[in-house]
């Protein structure tokens, strides 16, 4: 009950065409019901072959219904395969719509690897479902039902034996059923898991080769393609014992069908045309229950994918964790930040204790601390992808939780340590996100601006160089400029830099610096960085120890006043 209830759901959900489903559903009862009169003709038509009385009017009726059972059929079968493939790619639409809302919490405990899965391989299982098995099941149904009240009115007495017998299959097709659903399940599970596997791989190329470590991930993706492998062969297993034993069910009902039939037509029971007739609705009754017992068994293979994605769609929506109704897109910030009595816990850990911090509009603060000490959490903080559990942050006077994720977002730029680079040109790079018209001098400044220019210009395509996957074909500082650029193109009046020069060398690093002074003029400004150089000249400089402020002020006056600043810039070296 539960897995039809989520099929039915994900049918909806897939925008389901009822009117078009009706209309194929009744061209296929159209072919249904001129497809159970050619054997009611049959009998007329080889009875009069046989006494040697006109035939011609029944041989043109069955040719003629004969075409109208190919057409009908041929148009439902296109009608009801391009609903299904429709109701699938809107329920891939919908899935990754979902994907892209769900909050951050979602990735934190799922791999992206099993979430594709669920969009490719789970909603795959869901197609085969709803554009042939579904359709061949009321198909099936009418047509078992049509052919054996055609086998009543011919021989209630030989139809009452086959119906005796005919149970027989339902023995098998109920434990069957049970073992493929546990069985196909797993396998889901293994590809979402090879899934994982392939994409971690392939996302860490580089890590990969520099380690050498080809022959383990050969062996790690060579495991994971066997074990579904293995699984797929269990599954065969099963399929090679249920077809021949319907075959044989099937065979030995019609051998005992035929030898009563000719039994009776020998007494004259029936004539030649009847018992033809009836063979002929015997096979309308016998394949389509085997058929039948198919469309059981791919309900049990598609149960754990309609669960998969039934769980999927029922995940908080990011917007959805917000208890107080947003105000909108409608605010233009300048940029003035407080974080006021600010708590963090993340999984069952105290991350940020009674946080407090001004940040006036224009000004450029530093937070500097041990690793795992939580600055990189007041970023994810201020931009909503995790929220407080007490305390309020505020932009404009303005708490955040009353500010739409996209408008929030639109007023922050944010550079990372290792700047993500999407498959594309350096021009899809650059106008990433931005949703509005981009001009050829508002990109010529940011290139300007951030120092990008250059290095652009030594590539043959220039601004259309593809940049390769995670940008295969930069460098960390080329990529970390085309995010200070990004940032130009995005105009935000409050920009984060985390870590920014980080990863770079030295000559890397003052290109780099020499872009963020640009990018930070008259702008709202947090740096976290270990290299002081880049924050010393801050106005504003907080220390973060182990979730907690144990100092603030300018890079003189911590000298003077907080020992933890003083041995964390003794120990670098920076002064």
């Amino acid at each position: 009950m539960k897995r039809s209830k989520n099929l039915r759901i994900l049918m909806s959900e897939g925008q389901l065409s009822k009117k078009l489903f009706t209309i194929g559903i009744l061209l296929n009862l159209i072919q249904v019901i001129v497809m159970l009169l050619i054997p009611w003709l049959a009998q007329f038509f080889i009875d009069s072959f046989i006494n040697k009385e006109p035939f011609m009017y029944e041989l043109v009726l069955i040719i003629f219904l004969s075409l109208i059972q190919m057409i009908s059929g041929g148009i439902a079968y296109f009608i009801l395969s391009t609903i299904g493939i429709n109701v699938v790619a809107n329920l891939r639409k919908k899935l990754w719509n979902k994907v892209l809302s769900l909050p951050m919490t979602y990735y934190d405990n799922q791999n992206s690897g099993s979430t594709v899965s669920r969009i490719t391989n789970d909603t795959s299982s869901i197609m085969s479902l709803i554009s042939y098995h579904l359709v061949n099941f009321i198909v099936n149904s009418i047509t078992i039902i049509g052919a054996i009240s055609f086998l009543l009115i011919l021989d209630w007495q030989m139809t009452l034996l086959m119906i005796v017998i005919l149970p027989l299959i339902a023995l098998v097709i109920i434990p069957l059923g049970k073992k493929i659903y546990h069985i196909s399940k797993y396998i889901q599970d293994q590809y979402a898991t090879l899934t994982k596997k392939l994409m971690q791989a392939l996302g860490e190329i580089k890590l990969v080769k520099s380690s050498n470590s080809e022959n383990y991930e050969k062996e790690n993706g060579n495991h994971s393609i066997e074990s579904v492998a293995a699984s797929a062969i269990s599954l065969s297993k099963i399929y090679a014992f249920y077809y021949p034993f319907m075959n044989l069910i099937v065979s030995l009902l019609t051998f005992v069908i035929i030898g009563v039939g000719i039994y009776r037509l020998s007494m004259g029971f029936l004539t030649a045309g009847e018992l033809v007739s009836y063979m002929l609705y015997l096979f309308r009754v016998t394949m389509p229950v085997t058929q039948m017992g198919t469309f059981f068994n791919e309900i049990q293979r598609t149960r754990g994918a309609t669960e998969r994605i039934s769980e999927l769609l029922k995940e908080t929506d990011e917007d959805s964790s917000e208890s107080i109704t947003c105000i909108g897109d409608t605010i233009d910030f300048t940029g003035d930040i407080h974080f006021k009595n600010v708590n963090f816990v993340y999984d069952r850990k105290d991350i940020l204790n009674n946080i407090s911090l001004n940040i006036p509009a224009g000004k450029v603060i530093a937070i500097v601390g041990p690793s795992g000490s939580g600055k990189s959490t007041i970023f994810s903080l201020l931009q909503k992808y995790y929220h407080p559990v007490s305390g309020e942050i505020y932009i404009d006077g303005v708490s955040v939780k009353k500010v739409s994720n996209g408008n929030l977002r639109s007023h922050i730029g944010y550079v990372l340590q290792e700047s993500p680079i999407i498959d594309g040109t350096i021009l899809e790079n650059l106008t990433y996100g931005i949703n509005r018209a981009v001009t050829k001098d508002d990109i010529d400044v940011s290139l300007r601006l951030s120092h990008s220019k250059q290095f652009i210009n030594e590539f043959p395509d220039g601004i259309s160089t593809i940049v390769g996957e995670r940008g295969l074909k930069l460098s960390g500082g080329q990529k970390q400029r085309i995010s200070i650029a990004r940032i130009f193109l995005k105009k935000t009046p409050i920009v984060l830099l985390d870590e920014a020069t980080s990863n770079v060398d030295p000559d890397s690093e003052e290109v780099i610096q020499k872009g963020v002074q640009n990018l930070i003029a008259d702008r709202t400004t947090i740096i976290i960085a270990h290299r002081l150089s880049t924050v010393m000249h801050a106005d504003l400089i907080y220390v973060l120890e182990q979730g907690n402020i144990t100092g603030s002020g300018t890079h003189t006056e911590l000298m003077r006043n907080n020992e933890y600043y003083k041995a964390f810039v003794n120990k670098h070296q920076y002064t």
